[in-house]
């Protein structure tokens, strides 16, 4: 299923999945994958959003070519509830502010 949602994304059309949880998953309430861009040097762009009291919304960005690690990261997400590791990834939370 998210295999054929991922590869009917068009280039350069803002094609996007989101999962988002009934019940927070380590506190993160959505995760989503836009669709590839044909000007830059990546493909996809995977996104995951936390919230807490303390700390508000939080979210995270990695840029990646790799449509096997997205999709092992949306069926963890989804089927384990599992997050993926974001210590790498870009922390963009200031942009949502």
């Amino acid at each position: 299923m998210f295999e054929e949602i991922i590869e009917s994304f068009e280039h350069d059309i803002w094609d996007f999945m989101v999962l988002s949880p009934v019940e927070p998953i380590n506190n993160s309430t959505f995760m989503q994958v836009g669709a590839p861009e044909e000007i830059v040097n990546y493909h996809y762009t995977l996104e995951i959003g936390f919230y807490s009291d303390e700390s508000g919304l939080t979210m995270y960005r990695l840029y990646t070519l790799n449509k096997d690690f997205i999709l092992q990261c949306f069926v963890d997400y989804w089927q384990d509830q599992v997050i993926p590791d974001v210590s790498s990834w870009e922390d963009i939370t200031e942009e949502m502010n």
